[in-house]
């Protein structure tokens, strides 16, 4: 498989950008390496997370999230802990998602009993939020030194692989698709 990947990455036709040449690798099976970490292939799955802890490396949690366009290293490492930790992670994203929605569903209180329930059932998503991003931090411990902005910008590369190939024309001329993942400054 690497010999492939090197193969095609020194063919004098193929200088592609880096997303390119991480795409390559997706489609061919390989990993793609972020912040000293070796993710696989992104899939709809990661995606749909993602979306459920309101990620902003999903396009639509962007803007709304980060109107100034940055990231901290907080939101990066929820994503990266995610990504690298599938099955461990999921359970968690399972009980914001579940508590979130059971918060979505209480009416507004008129009375203290029911100002009590929602208060509650607010502190039980923070729970459930707080329970993951520990577990992302201590997760994160393990990177080591690295660059945050680069990592981010990998990051966004490597989850457009996931929403449409770059590499593949766009309407039967030679552009390249533009990528929904908005870049960022962080």
């Amino acid at each position: 498989m690497e010999d492939n990947l090197r193969d095609a990455a020194s063919a004098p036709e193929f200088a592609g950008s880096a997303a390119d040449n991480a795409e390559m690798a997706a489609a061919l099976g390989g990993v793609v390496s972020i912040a000293n970490q070796h993710f696989p292939a992104p899939s709809a799955a990661v995606i749909a997370l993602l979306d459920a802890i309101q990620s902003p490396f999903v396009a639509a949690n962007y803007d709304e999230s980060h109107p100034d366009g940055t990231l901290s290293s907080m939101d990066f490492f929820r994503a990266a802990y995610l990504l690298a930790e599938r099955k461990n992670a999921a359970p968690g994203v399972l009980m914001i998602a579940r508590r979130r929605a059971a918060l979505e569903k209480l009416s507004l209180p008129d009375d203290a009993a029911g100002m009590m329930v929602r208060a509650s059932m607010i502190g039980k998503v923070a729970e459930a939020e707080a329970d993951f991003d520990a577990a992302a931090v201590a997760w994160g411990e393990k990177l080591g030194c690295f660059s945050l902005p680069e990592a981010v910008n990998d990051l966004f590369a490597y989850l457009a692989m996931a929403t449409g190939f770059e590499m593949l024309p766009d309407d039967g001329d030679d552009k390249k698709k533009a990528t929904a993942a908005p870049t960022s400054t962080v």
